[in-house]
């Protein structure tokens, strides 16, 4: 199986079928993110289909294919966070102080976190980033990527425990 990083580069280069290669390499995964940073899955698998059509016509912006990953990361973030619904239309539970039920999976519970925490679990667990990755995704300080992630982690933790007492 040829590398993403070669994929990448004949794609680079015009060839289109190495491109639908690094799509069905990487839709799962970018799909999975934007449904996690957006809220909806509907709106998730649009965002990701718009950040290849995106990454398509602007991969002669990136100098480094081995970076692409990460560069791909911050395309999607920005689409997805821009598909992502206002608040009062999000597709959360309608009272977040009910109960989780029992069936709930941790991705579910996690669809119930605010956006920002949501983004950086996204990209940290689903997408790999490294920290100064998401910072440069979304603007922020790597310090301050670390202490939203902890308090994501934190709430999810919460949430999920609380679940399974309630059970």
């Amino acid at each position: 199986m040829e590398t993403l990083t070669n994929l990448v580069q004949r794609a680079k280069e015009g060839d289109r079928d190495a491109f639908s290669l690094i799509v069905r390499q990487l839709s799962r995964q970018a799909v999975a993110t934007a449904h996690l940073i957006t809220g909806d899955l509907q709106v998730g698998e649009e965002a990701a289909q718009d950040a290849f059509v995106t990454a398509w016509k602007k991969l002669g912006t990136l100098k480094e294919p081995a970076a692409f990953r990460s560069w791909f990361g911050v395309v999607l973030t920005r689409i997805a966070c821009r598909a992502r619904r206002p608040r009062r239309e999000q597709m959360l539970p309608a009272d977040l102080s009910a109960p989780i039920s029992e069936d709930r999976s941790l991705p579910e519970i996690a669809l119930g976190l605010s956006a920002a925490h949501r983004e950086v679990l996204a990209l940290r667990y689903v997408d790999d980033l490294s920290y100064r990755d998401i910072a440069g995704a979304l603007g922020l300080t790597t310090a301050r990527v670390k202490s939203r992630l902890h308090e994501a982690r934190e709430t999810l933790r919460e949430r999920y425990l609380r679940s399974r007492r309630e059970s």
